[in-house]
């Protein structure tokens, strides 16, 4: 892209006449640039770096940036995630693509289904992640996004991803985790899709023409609700072997649709909620938790047999679980 486009598109100011005239692609990850490319940051030694690299272009927000090569463009925004924003918009705009939203449960179902995975790209809250990816989509490509305000920014002309409701037969709910129906005279035996997924599932598979969900490498193997399984003292252990686990969700949207397929189908135990302060006014009768040390202290000390954690990832309860004991002292 020519320097001149480039400041017009992202309504910049250009602060020097640079010797060059285009740039080759965007960057926010100093790791990814390339000489030729155009650099995006506020950080000074970032930015420095950058121009040793062969940065062909700044661009930046703070006015306490120093200009030290007036060789390249040094451009100056109002906002950079706003003009980040604005380059992604460009990026897809010419695209022969299909772009939708879908709740994060589809999308999950979509990865686990797909064979064809440099075919679609997943767009997040991470505008900085979504230009990038933006420049490694071509034609025929799909996005997939949970966050229709990012697409509104975008990809306004983005799709909703439809779910269709389909007429079941011989369903068994056998948990909240396996579920056995008949669809067009397939017999999906203990198939380990949750019963509030199944139309999901289904929808999924229509959509990526695949005839037998049974086809799916890796589908006895699925885990949609992604649970941890612990022992008495509180250790992961094999799924199955406890009647005590823990499942997480980062998002509300998430826990809203599974807290009410747990509620239907899971009882037989005793449920606990436990809700980031992120989240508190949105859900009465849970126990609230404002940090890690909470989180700990919560699980060792409820009563459950499935605890619901909104606000966290797996990732950080196993971090918790797998917590080396502190050793006491001979002088304490």
């Amino acid at each position: 892209m020519n320097i001149t486009s480039l400041v017009e598109l992202i309504d910049g100011e250009l602060k020097n006449p640079p010797s060059i005239s285009f740039v080759h692609q965007f960057h926010t990850d100093i790791n990814k640039l390339k000489n030729g490319d155009l650099f995006i940051s506020n950080e000074q030694s970032q930015i420095n770096k950058a121009v040793s690299i062969g940065a062909f272009a700044i661009v930046y927000e703070s006015d306490f940036i120093n200009i030290c090569d007036k060789e390249i463009a040094w451009i100056k925004v109002k906002n950079i995630e706003n003009a980040i924003v604005k380059l992604t918009r460009y990026l897809l705009a010419n695209l022969d693509i299909k772009v939708f939203y879908a709740k994060l449960s589809t999308i999950d179902i979509i990865k686990l289904s797909s064979t064809e995975q440099n075919t679609y790209s997943i767009f997040d809250d991470n505008i900085y992640l979504n230009l990038f990816k933006a420049q490694n989509i071509y034609n025929k490509h799909t996005i997939l996004c949970a966050n229709k305000g990012i697409l509104k920014d975008v990809y306004p002309t983005f799709e909703i991803f439809n779910i269709q409701q389909y007429n079941l037969e011989n369903i068994t709910i056998h948990s909240i985790f396996e579920t056995t129906f008949s669809h067009n005279g397939i017999l999906y035996a203990r198939t380990k899709v949750p019963f509030y997924l199944v139309d999901t599932f289904l929808s999924v598979l229509s959509y990526l023409k695949i005839q037998d969900g049974h086809d799916i490498v890796g589908i006895r193997k699925w885990n949609l609700l992604n649970p941890i399984f612990i022992n008495k003292t509180y250790k992961p252990i094999e799924f199955g072997k406890s009647d005590r686990f823990i499942i997480t969700t980062k998002t509300f949207e998430y826990a809203m649709e599974q807290l009410l397929h747990i509620q239907q189908n899971y009882t037989y135990g005793k449920v606990t909620i436990l809700v980031s302060s992120k989240y508190a006014k949105s859900l009465k009768n849970s126990t609230i938790f404002e940090n890690i040390e909470d989180l700990e202290f919560y699980i060792k000390n409820l009563q459950y047999n499935l605890l619901y954690i909104i606000g966290s990832s797996n990732q950080e309860i196993i971090d918790i679980l797998e917590k080396p004991l502190q050793q006491d002292s001979l002088f304490d």
